[in-house]
C-alpha cells in the first residue's frame, strides 16, 4: 500500500513534502514559546495517545484544583506534526497514554522519541500486557494502572525534582 502510494506521489514530491515540513517545524521552534511555559511558573504537560476515546479530558480533569498547569491536546491545539513537536518542545512533560483499544501506538511512540531526544521527561501508562522495548527505553515512569500514573505526574508537577 505505502508503495503504491510513493509510486503515486513520486519520490521527489515526498522529499519536497519533507523539506517543507522541516522548515515548518524549524519555523515553529522558532516561535515555539507560542507554547512555552518553561520560565513562567507554569508546567506544560503533552498528552501523547490515542485521540479518539477523551482520556485527555479526565487527565484535565484531575488537576482542576492545580492553577499553575496546563496542558497541550493534540486534538485542539494540534494540526499537523510540526505543531505537536512544537507542542513537546514547549512541553514540562509527556504523559503518553496507551489503551488497550489503541493497537498501534505509532505517533506517540514519535512523540516520546522526539521529548526524549530533546532531554523532556516521560510519563507512560500502557494497558497492553506487552510493553515494546522502545517505549520501556523512552520512559521515566512506566505503569499499567491509569490512576497511578496520574498519581506520579501530580507528585511530579508539585514537587520538583520527584522521583529523581
Amino acid at each position: 500500500m505505502v508503495v503504491a502510494f510513493v509510486k503515486r506521489r513520486g519520490i521527489k514530491d515526498m522529499v519536497e513534502e519533507k523539506i517543507n515540513l522541516s522548515q515548518n517545524l524549524s519555523l515553529k521552534m522558532q516561535y515555539k514559546n507560542l507554547w512555552n511555559t518553561k520560565d513562567s511558573g507554569i508546567k506544560t504537560v503533552f498528552l501523547a495517545g490515542g485521540l479518539e476515546s477523551g482520556w485527555q479530558d479526565k487527565v484535565k480533569d484531575y488537576f482542576k484544583d492545580l492553577p499553575n498547569i496546563e496542558f497541550f491536546d493534540p486534538r485542539y491545539n494540534g494540526t499537523c506534526v510540526p505543531d505537536d513537536f512544537a507542542g513537546i518542545a514547549g512541553s514540562d512533560i509527556v504523559f503518553c497514554y496507551i489503551e488497550k483499544e489503541n493497537k498501534s501506538g505509532v505517533g506517540a511512540i514519535s512523540e516520546m522519541t522526539y521529548a526524549h531526544m530533546l532531554g523532556i521527561s516521560t510519563l507512560l501508562v500502557n494497558e497492553h500486557d506487552y510493553i515494546h522495548p522502545f517505549f520501556c527505553y523512552l520512559s521515566r515512569w512506566i505503569y499499567t494502572d491509569f490512576n497511578k500514573g496520574l498519581e506520579t505526574l501530580r507528585k511530579y508537577l508539585i514537587e520538583e525534582n520527584v522521583c529523581n
